[in-house]
């Protein structure tokens, strides 16, 4: 069952140790009689955060070959022991549990992965289960956070080839779960239902119009976008970043840092602040409006940046940074021929303004438009390669 306002009722209700009410079981259930039903925890916290929007958009898909499976549950993580008894009875049910980490709601705390820690220290029963959608470029105390669970997990997930390279080698995590660690590339959060966006209307100041879409924190590199943007100005080239998303809620400071950063550049008035968007279609079309699109991973992009795969269905280039791996994107056509023909351009992850800069007037003047890519399938071939984990014996 797919996550509603019931979730945290439900969680109130364990924590007082209550019964839960459970739903009559629809016919179009009983294929999933032999599959083990799985707990899939997010923040109950309303802050900005990619991985919820990942799990939502997961669990609808799994939904569509397997109704009823799986249950997104909204927890506190203020509120440890509730999330610990959740977890407790799904695995003691025979269940899965299958945490998606790092979540911004949980941000550093200790206690998301202690509640999973201290639930299999009560049973052996069920199976715990692992996303990790970043590894490499974790902050320390965030790494900590997640030791816990890595100490009691069943089978890791890792997003990107990238990602799940430096997992299996890390000498935080015990060999048997390095050597189970699967890689299942994840699909965009973003996604137009079969139509072309319609282009927003865009001012009439003949501005080159830059776009960038996404949450902005430390690897997004939201400072050298900004002096890239002051480096085309000095090219005398009229310029303006078009930032769809935000900074996380509970980090008002970076924003105060970042519109400080754009005054003292002289960037201020090239600079379009449109904040997190909640509908998917007017975050395409005011992509669609724009010229081109910006995005410097400081880790270089890989298939588990859902902000790219959201540009790669829109026809504009895209200036990003290379991947690490140089087999990342192997089998994507979408990809591959579009750095080929140069409608992506990938910089070196510590490229400096001018270069970037010089990269944009290039992707504005001389590459063509590229082929939408439909990105569909991944959630298909995702929702799949879940069931079949799912599936397994523990």
């Amino acid at each position: 069952m797919i996550g509603s306002n019931a979730h945290p009722r439900a969680l109130l209700a364990m924590a007082e140790g209550t019964a839960v009410p459970r739903p009559a079981t629809p016919a179009v259930r009983a294929s999933s009689a032999a599959m083990r039903p799985v707990l899939i925890p997010i923040s109950g916290r309303d802050v900005t955060c990619g991985v919820s929007d990942y799990v939502r958009t997961l669990a609808a898909s799994i939904e569509a070959v397997r109704p009823g499976l799986v249950e997104v549950a909204h927890v506190e993580p203020g509120r440890p022991l509730a999330f610990m008894r959740l977890i407790l009875a799904r695995l003691r049910a025979g269940g899965t549990v299958h945490l998606n980490l790092p979540v911004e709601g949980w941000g550093t705390s200790l206690l998301p992965g202690a509640s999973l820690f201290l639930a299999r220290l009560l049973t052996r029963r069920g199976r715990a289960v692992l996303t990790l959608h970043e590894w490499l470029s974790l902050h320390p105390l965030r790494h900590l956070s997640l030791l816990p669970n890595l100490w009691v997990a069943d089978v890791a997930i890792l997003v990107s080839r990238q990602q799940w390279r430096g997992f299996r080698v890390a000498r935080s995590v015990r060999r048997g779960l390095a050597a189970r660690a699967r890689m299942i590339p994840i699909g965009p959060n973003i996604m137009h239902a079969g139509e072309a966006p319609t282009p927003a209307p865009r001012p009439a100041d003949g501005r080159l119009r830059i776009g960038y879409f996404g949450v902005l924190y430390a690897s997004k590199q939201p400072g050298l976008m900004l002096e890239s943007l002051a480096a085309l100005a000095r090219r005398g080239r009229d310029a303006c970043l078009v930032v769809c998303g935000d900074f996380l809620a509970d980090k008002p400071e970076e924003r105060d840092a970042f519109l400080a950063q754009a005054r003292a550049l002289g960037v201020e008035d090239r600079l379009e602040m449109r904040g997190r968007i909640e509908d998917p279609r007017d975050v395409l079309d005011l992509l669609a409006s724009c010229d081109l699109h910006l995005l410097l991973y400081s880790d270089g992009v890989s298939t588990r940046r859902s902000s790219f795969l959201a540009c790669l269905q829109l026809p504009q280039p895209i200036v990003t940074t290379q991947p690490v791996e140089p087999d990342e994107f192997e089998g994507w056509p979408a990809v591959e021929g579009a750095i080929e023909a140069g409608e992506i351009i990938c910089l070196p992850a510590d490229a400096t303004p001018e270069a970037v800069a010089e990269a944009i007037e290039k992707a504005a003047d001389e590459a063509g438009l590229r082929k939408p890519a439909d990105l569909a399938e991944l959630w298909s071939k995702a929702a799949v390669g879940h069931l079949a984990l799912y599936g397994e014996r523990a």
